[in-house]
This record gives structure tokens, C-alpha cells and sequence, in this order.
């Protein structure tokens, strides 16, 4: 069986050098790349239905099921930021780290700032994201909702402030004297919902410190899983 599948950019234009591949019962997937026309051509397929895949970098892959019939798949250019962290007085913040996470991009990625203050972050899809800095016991505003269009590219600067670390301690009870609890899941999250949440377990005295956090309220959650057998 003969499949030639087209693939444009989000243009409309033909896309040369996308890498397609056609899944059928073989286990085993049929690769090509399109050629200047945006053509990848597949001449000794097994029976339909096909499930096409494209993709090229810096765009958006693309799947397609149950595929019968020649096809015509469009990439979308994927955005990307650059995430530029200042100290507090204003100086490139060398080795912090950014977390990023949205409604793109679930669960939250993190990266680390080159000798410049600064790192890119490519392959983002258009949507909301939220967006934190951290070094030491430093932490910026968390920037949030911060939209990104499809294919779009932005430089985003977040200053670090002095955080607070919190110290949490887990009790079989509220009572006085209650026996302290080790080994529990503790989760600390900034204003009672975050991209960002905090975890960490406590220890033998039951306590665990999480951080750090900006200015503001924040939200504390225990929980012991008793172990069987």
C-alpha cells in the first residue's frame, strides 16, 4: 500500500525535512523525511487503518489514528522564554534554579541559570504559565499566568528577595505530649494552591523544614501512610 502524507507549517506552506513515521500491525514503525515539496512518501505499507506521527524540532508533533487515506498534517511552531534572575541587588543570578509550570505544561520543569543569569526554555506550547525563582534561601514572586502565544518567544526577568523557611512538625494528635510522627509526606504550598508545592518527609523528631517562600500565607498538609504486614 501506497501513503504519501503532506506536511505544512501552520502557514500552510510546505514543510521539507519533517520526520513522519506510519505505525501499522508491525510492531515496528515505517520512517521518512517530507522533501521539499513537504512530501514523505510511504510505497510498501501493510493494510490501513495507519497511525502518522510528524514532527520537527522546535514545533509541536503531531499524531494521527486510523488513518485510511493520503493525509495532510500541520506543525505548529512551539514558543519559548528566556528567563533572565537578578540577586537583589540587581546582579546576574549565577546557578538558580527556575521552576516553570502551567496549563501547557504539567508537572512543573526545572532548569538552572548559566554565568549570565539567564536560561532558555524551547518547547512550549501556547497557554499559562506560572513561573519562580530560587537560590539558596533566596526565592522570587512567583510570576504567574504569564501568557504565551503560539510560537512566540519572550524574555521574562524575575529578582530574587529573602524567602522564609518554614519548619513543620507532625503529631499523632493535638493534645499535649502527643507522639511525633516520622517518616510522614509534608506538603507546603504558598497561598493554600500552587504550581510550586513544597514536599518533603519528616524525620525521627517528627520535623521537617521546607523551603523557601516568599512574603504571604501559605498552606501546610501531612499525611502517614501506616505500613502493612
Amino acid at each position: 500500500h501506497r501513503l504519501p502524507i503532506r506536511v505544512t507549517d501552520d502557514h500552510g506552506a510546505a514543510f521539507p525535512d519533517a520526520t513522519v513515521l506510519v505505525t501499522t500491525g508491525d510492531p515496528l514503525p515505517y520512517g521518512a523525511l517530507s522533501d521539499a515539496g513537504g512530501i514523505a512518501r510511504f510505497d510498501r505499507l501493510g493494510a490501513s487503518p495507519w497511525t502518522v506521527k510528524a514532527s520537527a524540532r522546535g514545533y509541536e508533533s503531531v499524531t494521527r489514528s486510523g488513518v485510511t487515506n493520503d493525509l495532510t498534517i500541520e506543525l505548529r511552531r512551539l514558543g519559548s522564554l528566556e528567563v533572565r534572575v537578578e540577586m537583589p541587588n540587581g546582579s546576574p543570578a549565577v546557578g538558580a534554579t527556575v521552576l516553570i509550570g502551567g496549563s501547557a505544561l504539567w508537572p512543573a520543569r526545572r532548569t538552572e541559570t548559566d554565568k549570565s543569569g539567564a536560561t532558555r526554555i524551547a518547547g512550549l506550547l501556547a497557554g499559562s504559565y506560572d513561573l519562580r525563582a530560587t537560590l539558596g534561601e533566596l526565592v522570587s514572586p512567583t510570576l504567574y499566568a504569564m501568557q504565551l502565544a503560539r510560537g512566540e518567544h519572550q524574555t521574562v526577568t524575575l529578582r530574587l528577595g529573602a524567602g522564609r523557611m518554614v519548619r513543620a512538625l507532625v503529631t499523632d494528635g493535638d493534645e499535649d505530649g502527643a507522639p511525633v510522627v516520622p517518616n510522614a509526606d509534608v506538603v507546603l504550598a504558598e497561598s493554600g494552591l500552587s504550581t510550586f508545592p513544597l514536599r518533603g518527609r519528616t524525620g525521627a523528631d517528627g520535623t521537617v523544614t521546607l523551603g523557601p517562600i516568599g512574603s504571604g500565607p501559605a498552606t501546610l498538609a501531612a499525611l502517614n501512610v501506616p505500613t502493612l504486614g
